[in-house]
């Protein structure tokens, strides 16, 4: 655990939290009924995805704490993605979409204006929940909390659809609201719980993977990563025809849900195999060194040192 990253995550999302708060009160001022139906969506929304990820072997557990690994990290997770990451997508403002109209590239404005700042500022906050709670120690966890960080994105920018849809809806702002919320749900569902649990799985495997090269760690990062980013631009890409459009739709699709479940296979498969680590309090030198250790305690949160810890040659503690 690192107390820089932590504090420096409670800060963040405590300064951009009154946008989040903000954003809420404007659209209740504005269609009370259709806010109040929107918000309870997101609500039951994030409530159903958490509880379906709480069920599956993947979600980090330990015996000590009755099989629970409590509430903070969730609590973070989403709130850096509904919450520090559309902050700062917002901070960014026109200026995301400049480099499409410099390159006189104006299919990709969307693309730019998306995935260019979206995913950066997602992984950079599975990174911050990683490294703030000492828990959180595989692989697969930075999957998990991918998948958790982009549910609170995703939930944000569907209530902001939302209201969309519900200001330009011709009938009823409640109408208008829902068939928003059923647009992004039929095509293109969870976009943002998959793209952010791949970038996740590559953090998590750059991060807690042992006996790695820093070039290896750096490599597997940029691949998914890259495989995140790639599938959002191209899902943002809008080009003239409508049959290159499908076709790019298609090959996003593809891509994005492939991999997706490439990742939960191979993350399961990890989970399985994985019998814990011996945790000591100093880097070994030699064999002869063992006789001399005590008794380890069989504590199911011994975990191993992360990248960053590895690198140092500084112990975890528990």
């Amino acid at each position: 655990m690192s107390k820089l990253f932590q504090i420096s995550m409670i800060v963040a999302i405590v300064l951009t939290l009154p946008v989040l708060v903000g954003s809420l009160v404007q659209l209740l001022m504005i269609s009370p009924a259709a806010a109040w139906a929107n918000i309870g969506i997101a609500i039951f929304y994030i409530g159903v995805v958490v509880t379906l990820l709480r069920f599956t072997p993947l979600w980090p557990r330990w015996q000590g704490a009755r099989g629970h690994t409590g509430v903070w990290w969730v609590l973070c997770a989403l709130l850096w993605g509904g919450s520090v990451a559309p902050a700062l997508v917002f901070a960014g403002g026109l200026s995301n979409t400049d480099l499409a109209l410099t390159l006189n590239w104006e299919d990709s404005i969307m693309s730019f204006g998306g995935a260019w700042p979206e995913e950066p500022t997602k992984a950079i906050g599975v990174l911050f929940v990683l490294l703030a709670f000492r828990r959180l120690h595989r692989p697969w966890h930075g999957f998990v909390v991918g998948m958790i960080v982009g549910l609170g994105f995703e939930t944000v920018e569907n209530v902001l659809y939302g209201s969309m849809g519900a200001m330009y809806h011709a009938e009823s702002d409640l109408y208008g609201m829902l068939e928003m919320w059923g647009l992004r749900m039929v095509y293109g569902p969870f976009l943002h719980i998959a793209m952010t649990g791949i970038a996740g799985w590559g953090i998590g495997l750059a991060l807690f993977v042992a006996v790695r090269s820093l070039w290896w760690r750096l490599r597997v990062f940029a691949l998914y990563f890259g495989v995140a980013f790639l599938a959002h631009f191209i899902w943002n890409y809008l080009p003239e025809s409508s049959m290159v459009h499908n076709f790019t739709l298609g090959t996003a699709a593809v891509l994005l849900y492939g991999t997706w479940l490439f990742v939960w296979v191979r993350a399961w498969q990890m989970m399985r195999a994985d019998h814990g680590y011996v945790f000591t309090q100093g880097a070994l030198t030699s064999l002869a060194e063992l006789p001399a250790l005590p008794a380890p305690k069989l504590e199911p949160e011994l975990q191993m040192p992360n990248a960053l810890e590895a690198a140092t040659g500084s112990s975890t503690s528990v």
